[in-house]
């Protein structure tokens, strides 16, 4: 996980944002980032992959357009990346790149994104973007929250909560659960299908409790631990670590 960083760090620094630290705090840090600073080094050092929304949020903060050659560029990179592994990014992302017949899109990892969800199953797609496998072994999006859970303050533990249950919203949806937020997708669920579906709940209400009642709320270390713990079951069930 080598090749996103360096070609991100490159069009960073030809945009006249000389350090990490710069382009960070410049472009109005966390209330814009949907990240920490502390989580932005580990894009910036490889050791982190951004997913596509936030992606998009980094590229709008370059402040200029970028070209159908600089964006085809980080496409492949980042993918390489997600790949965890040249022989899956040379079998299964590079034919679609090069046939995508994508002149100069306005957003080319959406429409190669698009076009493999269109050439495989729902199966094959989890198994390639989704899969510890297939990400080197770790979900980027999962280790960002579990940095968050292991931090010393209640607001990083609000933060890995909120953030454990729009990735929650997320896999849910992959897996065809249908309905307005997280809430209404586990209603749809059915227990004998889903055995994780009361921890899954049980986590959601902490996350409503912190939505709806803010700092006011005594989140604890340990229940903090316990809701994350909940989350991950559910991920683990769902293969979505």
């Amino acid at each position: 996980m080598n090749h996103f960083n360096r070609s991100f760090i490159r069009l960073r620094t030809n945009n006249g944002f000389k350090t990490a630290y710069n382009f960070f705090h410049s472009n109005g840090g966390r209330r814009v980032f949907p990240f920490t600073y502390a989580h932005y080094l580990k894009i910036e050092r490889g050791r982190s992959l951004p997913n596509p929304s936030a992606l998009a949020i980094m590229l709008e903060l370059l402040r200029r357009k970028i070209s159908a050659r600089e964006r085809l560029e980080l496409t492949r990179a980042y993918l390489r990346d997600l790949s965890g592994d040249d022989a899956v990014y040379d079998k299964i992302f590079a034919p679609l790149i090069s046939t995508s017949g994508a002149g100069e899109p306005e957003n080319a990892l959406p429409l190669i994104l698009g076009r493999i969800a269109r050439n495989l199953t729902p199966a094959q797609f989890r198994a390639i973007v989704s899969s510890p496998e297939a990400t080197g072994g770790v979900n980027p999006r999962w280790e960002h929250i579990e940095s968050l859970a292991k931090g010393a303050s209640a607001s990083e533990w609000r933060e890995a909560i909120i953030e454990a249950d729009i990735m929650l919203d997320d896999v849910l949806a992959r897996h065809g659960y249908v309905g307005d937020g997280v809430g209404e997708k586990l209603k749809a669920a059915e227990p004998e299908n889903f055995g994780t579906l009361q921890d899954a709940w049980e986590a959601h209400k902490v996350r409503n409790q912190i939505a709806h009642e803010g700092s006011s709320f005594n989140l604890s270390e340990s229940i903090t631990r316990r809701t994350i713990g909940r989350y991950e079951s559910v991920f683990r069930e769902l293969k979505a670590i």
